[in-house]
């Protein structure tokens, strides 16, 4: 289980926690899901993410809320297999891919985003000019996407990101 955060509690379902769970399915391979839990320990599925093909794929990182919704990145899973950073409304409504990662713009994010003024920051840890990583933004309103930096693992810059933003 990746990090939690906690939404403004409504009058339906009171205080929650929202997070980003991976369980493994006895029949096939490993089933990801994003998961609401509320205080009655109950948890409610909000996204089946599907093993790979165009939706995202195996989520490692936290939720970050912000806009309209909850954001998220995915190790797999886009156009490419090589990752995605979605947007899922908390009540699991409106999943949507914002981003897939072609390689070449990074590839396999495996941190939270961080996101300010309307736009999501992030990394990933392969990928971009050198296939050491990038730093990356997406608009939230737009999902314009620019690739900020692809680090060069020399001295004066690293390699392979894991680390989130602050």
């Amino acid at each position: 289980i990746s990090g939690f955060i906690r939404p403004e509690p409504s009058a339906v379902t009171g205080p929650r926690l929202l997070n980003t769970a991976i369980f493994p399915d006895s029949s096939i391979a490993p089933t990801e899901k994003t998961e609401s839990y509320r205080d009655s320990g109950a948890f409610t599925v909000l996204h089946l993410f599907a093993p790979a093909g165009l939706d995202a794929g195996n989520p490692r990182s936290g939720l970050v809320k912000g806009g309209n919704g909850l954001y998220g990145t995915t190790w797999g899973g886009g156009l490419f297999d090589l990752g995605t950073v979605y947007r899922i409304g908390e009540d699991g409504s409106g999943f949507e891919v914002l981003h897939s990662f072609g390689g070449s713009d990074g590839s396999r994010p495996t941190t939270s985003l961080v996101i300010d003024n309307g736009v999501l920051y992030g990394t990933t840890s392969k990928g971009g000019s050198h296939g050491l990583g990038t730093l990356f933004s997406v608009g939230i309103d737009d999902s314009s996407f620019d690739t900020l930096h692809s680090f060069e693992g020399s001295p004066l810059d690293c390699a392979q990101p894991e680390g989130t933003l602050v």
